[in-house]
Protein backbone atom coordinates (compact mmCIF):
# COMPACT_ATOMS: atom_id res chain seq x y z
CA UNK A 1 0.00 0.00 0.00
CA UNK A 2 1.53 3.39 -1.06
CA UNK A 3 0.22 6.97 0.34
CA UNK A 4 1.24 10.00 -0.51
CA UNK A 5 0.65 13.38 1.91
CA UNK A 6 0.92 16.88 1.63
CA UNK A 7 1.16 19.23 4.65
CA UNK A 8 3.47 21.31 6.66
CA UNK A 9 6.27 18.90 6.24
CA UNK A 10 5.75 18.82 2.34
CA UNK A 11 5.09 15.63 0.28
CA UNK A 12 5.56 12.35 2.34
CA UNK A 13 5.48 9.34 0.78
CA UNK A 14 4.85 6.35 2.95
CA UNK A 15 5.07 2.35 2.11
CA UNK A 16 3.47 -0.45 4.05
CA UNK A 17 3.97 -3.72 3.03
CA UNK A 18 1.73 -6.81 4.26
CA UNK A 19 3.14 -7.54 7.35
CA UNK A 20 2.25 -3.93 8.62
CA UNK A 21 6.31 -2.69 7.93
CA UNK A 22 6.16 0.74 6.74
CA UNK A 23 8.77 3.34 5.75
CA UNK A 24 8.86 6.76 3.69
CA UNK A 25 9.79 9.60 3.20
CA UNK A 26 9.66 13.60 2.87
CA UNK A 27 11.21 16.91 2.74
CA UNK A 28 14.85 16.13 0.97
CA UNK A 29 16.10 13.91 2.92
CA UNK A 30 13.98 13.05 5.91
CA UNK A 31 13.14 9.45 6.49
CA UNK A 32 10.21 7.87 8.38
CA UNK A 33 10.35 3.75 9.65
CA UNK A 34 7.68 1.90 12.07
CA UNK A 35 4.82 -0.34 12.03
CA UNK A 36 1.77 0.26 11.06
CA UNK A 37 -1.53 -1.38 12.84
CA UNK A 38 -4.91 -0.23 12.71
CA UNK A 39 -4.71 2.58 11.26
CA UNK A 40 -2.01 3.82 13.26
CA UNK A 41 2.01 4.47 11.96
CA UNK A 42 4.54 4.14 15.17
CA UNK A 43 7.50 4.96 14.86
CA UNK A 44 10.79 6.96 14.04
CA UNK A 45 11.98 9.87 11.75
CA UNK A 46 15.60 11.31 10.94
CA UNK A 47 16.65 14.47 9.25
CA UNK A 48 18.72 16.68 9.12
CA UNK A 49 21.17 15.27 11.39
CA UNK A 50 17.86 15.34 14.22
CA UNK A 51 15.73 12.12 14.81
CA UNK A 52 12.56 11.23 17.05
CA UNK A 53 9.62 9.95 17.06
CA UNK A 54 6.52 9.85 15.76
CA UNK A 55 2.72 8.57 16.09
CA UNK A 56 -0.04 8.94 13.16
CA UNK A 57 -3.24 7.63 12.26
CA UNK A 58 -4.31 7.60 8.43
CA UNK A 59 -8.62 7.20 8.04
CA UNK A 60 -10.39 7.97 4.93
CA UNK A 61 -6.56 8.51 3.09
CA UNK A 62 -6.56 11.55 5.71
CA UNK A 63 -3.05 11.53 7.87
CA UNK A 64 -3.72 13.16 11.18
CA UNK A 65 -1.19 13.40 13.88
CA UNK A 66 1.74 15.30 15.72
Amino acid sequence: MKYTFKGNFGLMDLTIDEEGKAAGSYQKKGTLSGIFKAQKFSGSWENKGLEGIVEFTISGGILEGN
